[in-house]
């Protein structure tokens, strides 16, 4: 410091503080125009500044920017720790990578569970691989035999067999998403000795599963039906996805809800596949919305998988009529999204119960 006047090397060695904010005070002199604007509140019997130094003519925008380093120092030593968690990327404490992780890590799990659930499946139906679609298959070959024989052959409006498929896949979706969740926690309790493995896991996992096996039966019957017809028969393919896609959305919200009522109360794990019976008379399985009465509509409209079935009819064939008063894919996402955050919301508030109960 051979170049600093000796009493402002001397103010600086007295104070801890300046000597914490300037550890080299002669770069660039910054101390020197900093100790100028806060010389009368030093603690010191010192005389005028003029008496001491030549006047300086003192660029304001230059004071300005050291008050702002000053500032920005002292905000940032403030909030190191906090702000450092954020951003340092080799921080343990890192927020966003710890984030990243974590779905990795989950992905991870739900992945390991889905081949677990398709590998019991498959090992525990009657004919392997096969026999997890012939049920499916045998209900709709049942119900196309008993309208071919009552009705004809057709459904005027829509081929028979897209009509049945339609309704029996879409509910079949439903009801296993939700019978199956609600025994979730029973099927994968040695797993929960895992800390990776999450009880939400196992109903992602078994409604990726119950996704992806009714998806394979729909998409095979309508390529039958597309081979034995020699046409195309599907109108509006985004219509399709996307009511599919909110059914499915809706059934995880509802399945994360019974999962968790299931565990607070058994009885639950009863009650659901008996609820579910009804619910596939009004549920427009078989029996279309315009073939119910008109004062009965408006209580059974409310049904987002009726919703969903008929959506789904309408996007293979423009004849196939509904009315926009009763049937709306507005209506079926706001159920899905209703049911999604009431799922998680449940589930959020009673996973430390999951767990140690």
């Amino acid at each position: 410091y051979v170049k600093m006047p000796r009493i402002i090397l001397g103010i600086w060695d007295s104070f801890h503080s300046h000597r914490y904010k300037w550890p080299n005070p002669q770069k660039g002199k910054i101390y020197a125009v900093w100790l100028k604007s806060q010389w009368l509140k030093i603690n010191l019997k010192l005389p005028p500044y003029k008496s001491l130094f030549k006047e300086d003519k003192i660029n304001k925008i230059y004071l300005g920017y050291i008050y702002f380093l000053i500032c920005m120092g002292n905000i940032l030593r403030i909030y190191e720790s906090y702000i450092s968690s954020y951003f340092d990327i080799n921080s343990s404490g890192n927020f966003i990578k710890r984030k990243i992780d974590g779905w990795v890590i989950q992905r991870n799990v739900v992945d390991g569970l889905v081949y677990r659930e398709l590998k019991t499946r498959v090992s525990t139906a009657k004919f392997g691989v096969a026999g997890v679609f012939i049920e499916p298959l045998g209900q709709i070959c049942m119900f196309l035999l008993l309208f071919s024989l009552i009705r004809g052959n057709n459904r005027g409006s829509l081929d028979t067999i897209l009509y049945l498929a339609s309704g029996i896949c879409l509910f079949s979706v439903f009801s296993d998403i939700g019978i199956r969740s609600a025994n979730a926690m029973i099927a994968n309790e040695a797993l929960f000795f895992y800390r990776r493995v999450k009880p939400i896991d196992t109903v992602l996992a078994r409604t990726i599963v119950e996704t992806g096996l009714y998806s394979i039966v729909f998409i095979t019957i309508t390529i039958g039906c597309y081979l034995l017809r020699e046409e195309i028969i599907l109108n509006d393919i985004t219509l399709l996805i996307l009511s599919c896609l909110g059914l499915v959305i809706y059934s995880l919200g509802l399945g994360i809800f019974l999962m968790v009522s299931a565990h607070i109360y058994p009885i639950v794990l009863q009650l659901t596949p008996i609820i579910m019976r009804p619910l596939w008379f009004i549920s427009g399985v078989v029996i279309s919305l315009n073939s119910i009465p008109q004062w009965l509509r408006p209580y059974i409209s409310w049904n987002p998988v009726l919703q969903a079935i008929e959506l789904v009819r309408h996007a293979f064939s423009t004849n196939y009529v509904i009315r926009s008063d009763e049937v709306s894919l507005i209506y079926l996402w706001q159920c899905a999204i209703v049911s999604l955050c009431f799922g998680l919301w449940i589930y959020t508030s009673n996973e430390k119960r999951l767990l140690t109960r």
